[in-house]
């Protein structure tokens, strides 16, 4: 019995690892497992103030944004061009299912996926710094995590390609 289940185990585990070969295709499902997760969480919170009478500040209203509504502000443009810009480069994680496609030799992929995680990581927090009533949450953070593993994926794509290429 227990060299069933023993044998089992290891039947999950080899087809899992050949769903995840080659090398470049786990940093690319991390990518998107991030990125999905990010969409529900909490990306930023607004916080909404008031002058009182007495010349204080009064805190009305906390607005929790989870990070689809975040991406629908952004490209909406309540950031400006640079928040439609960041809200752009969502789809280029998501368009990583679109790997077969591009030339597995091309740099640009990854050129354009570390300039976006590089935009995205700056831009936002400036701009939470500057607007001065929001903090970034969790959900931002795990977001920005899943540009630079698609940037990876695509990095060792193209390694491995043309480490056959020169074979």
């Amino acid at each position: 019995m227990q060299d069933a289940t023993s044998s089992d185990n290891a039947t999950r585990a080899g087809a899992i690892s050949r769903l995840l070969e080659p090398r470049w295709r786990r940093p690319l499902v991390a990518g998107w497992v991030l990125f999905a997760v990010s969409l529900p969480l909490p990306t930023l919170v607004n916080h909404v103030r008031m002058p009182t009478p007495s010349g204080g500040e009064l805190s009305l209203l906390d607005v929790d944004a989870a990070g689809w509504e975040a991406f629908v502000w952004a490209l909406g443009g309540i950031a400006g061009p640079p928040g439609v810009i960041s809200a752009v480069t969502s789809l280029l994680v998501v368009g990583g299912a679109l790997h077969g496609r591009w030339s597995p030799a091309a740099r640009w992929p990854v050129v354009v996926l570390a300039a976006a995680t590089l935009l995205n990581a700056s831009f936002w927090p400036f701009w939470v710094v500057s607007e001065g009533d929001m903090s970034l949450q969790v959900g931002y953070f795990v977001w920005v995590a899943s540009f630079p593993c698609a940037a990876l994926a695509f990095w060792l794509r193209r390694r491995a390609e043309t480490a056959t290429t020169a074979e």
